[in-house]
């Protein structure tokens, strides 16, 4: 047993080669799953009450952003007349609320039949863009 080292070092060795090809494959954690981060967005993104409105020249809408895994790449706005039929879209892609804070977008008015607004978020993980699904009508209030 005059070379007894051997089979302690070549199991060292082994696993830092095991090691190594393991960072070559996988260098970076897995990012969370865009589906969880949908979740977060829908959640965290909604429509606020106060400055939601609808006015002889515009239409107001206020959104407040809570925190979550999530980057807002596009919120998608969606009017609707009373009998829930879709009158005019509308979008945004920068100028979003700061985590906790709130912003009101504003649109022209159209159309005279417009009551209800709803909002469907877009996030984007690395290099990959979601649409996330919708979340439910709002009712315009006048201004």
């Amino acid at each position: 047993m005059k070379n007894w080292w051997l089979i302690p070092l070549s199991i060292v060795v082994v696993l830092a080669v095991v090691t190594v090809i393991w960072a070559a494959v996988d260098p970076f954690p897995t990012p969370p799953q865009i589906k969880d981060s949908c979740f977060d967005a829908v959640a965290g993104t909604s429509i606020v009450d106060n400055y939601t409105c609808i006015g002889e020249n515009e239409i107001n809408v206020q959104i407040h952003s809570y925190p979550g895994r999530y980057e807002l790449a596009q919120i998608d706005f969606e009017f609707f007349d009373s009998d829930g039929i879709s009158q005019k879209k509308g979008n945004v892609t920068e100028d979003f609320p700061d985590i906790n804070g709130e912003k009101v977008y504003s649109f022209s008015r159209d159309s005279l039949g417009i009551g209800g607004v709803e909002i469907q978020v877009s996030i984007r993980s690395g290099n990959s863009l979601k649409q996330c699904e919708n979340q439910g009508i709002v009712l315009l209030k006048d201004c």
